[in-house]
């Protein structure tokens, strides 16, 4: 935010300064067990420009090196895997994606710089506890539990929408983590009950809310997100869950929620979310 070729209503206010907007990269998490030894959740092709802001993950004391152990991967859009690219400088780490996602990998030439004696994949098993590791196997008190969501429809190509549940050691579940979701079953309502912090897709406050914005063809649902708005929307559907915090993120540029002092985040905020900002830390 905002979007490089966009004057929509919201990207213009961030282009003004106005105060009203908040410029935002895009939708990303660094989970740590101990505060030194980190994990990424997706690579936003802006990866770069979140590392260079966040100290925790800089380089310190060796002249090469990071305090990021691994990346994890939720899908294979570019906003969650072009950021990869990034961390392409013979740095040693693992990289956890479902099998499909490094299938990809595999037949784009454009990930070759990802070379094994470097990244180390390894496939997620859905519903299925993984303790995150670095390159060599070290494990840093990190739990991963990979499980499906309903997303966008795909034809030829990988297909996997996954959400996170993460815990450090054998604890219960943390936070979940679902920043593309299509559709809220009976079973995704069951699996967050009683999560502490829930972070949810928080793409688009309205389903013609891309119409408005000279995409005639694109609805929130065609693109696979739920809106948050209206009487089937996530504001809607989670109202009467047992949630402890939770927290919109992957907002796209269009979605007013973006603006301050909006009705709609006024809504939102009363009815107990939050709006994800960078920077954003939570101790859990």
């Amino acid at each position: 935010m905002p979007q490089w070729n966009c004057f929509c209503e919201v990207c213009r206010l961030a282009w003004q300064a106005s105060g009203r907007v908040h410029r935002r990269t895009q939708a990303s998490l660094a989970v740590s067990a101990d505060g030194t030894v980190w994990h990424l959740i997706n690579a936003s092709p802006d990866l770069r420009q979140q590392i260079v802001a966040n100290v925790r993950l800089w380089p310190s004391e060796q002249i090469r090196g990071t305090p990021i152990a691994s990346v994890v991967l939720t899908g294979s859009d570019v906003d969650q895997v072009g950021g990869l690219l990034n961390l392409r400088e013979a740095q040693q780490y693992r990289l956890y994606a479902p099998h499909d996602v490094l299938k990809l990998f595999e037949a784009n030439s454009m990930f070759q710089p990802l070379v094994p004696a470097s990244v180390k994949r390894s496939p997620l098993e859905l519903d299925r506890p993984t303790r995150l590791s670095d390159f060599n196997g070290k494990e840093s008190g990190v739990v991963i539990s990979a499980f499906s969501v309903p997303g966008k429809e795909r034809t030829g190509e990988a297909s996997a929408n996954v959400g996170l549940l993460i815990s450090d050691n054998d604890a219960a579940p943390k936070l979940a983590y679902v920043p593309a979701c299509a559709s809220v079953p009976d079973s995704l309502s069951r699996r967050l009950s009683g999560i502490p912090l829930l972070f949810f897709d928080g793409s688009f406050w309205s389903e013609d809310e891309m119409r408005k914005v000279d995409h005639p063809n694109r609805s929130a649902s065609s693109m696979g997100h739920l809106p948050i708005s209206g009487a089937s929307g996530s504001l809607a559907i989670w109202s009467s869950a047992k949630l402890g915090q939770k927290v919109y993120i992957h907002i796209n540029n269009t979605n007013p929620i973006l603006v301050e002092d909006s009705a709609e985040r006024r809504l939102v905020e009363e009815s107990g979310w939050q709006v994800a900002r960078d920077g954003q830390e939570y101790v859990l």
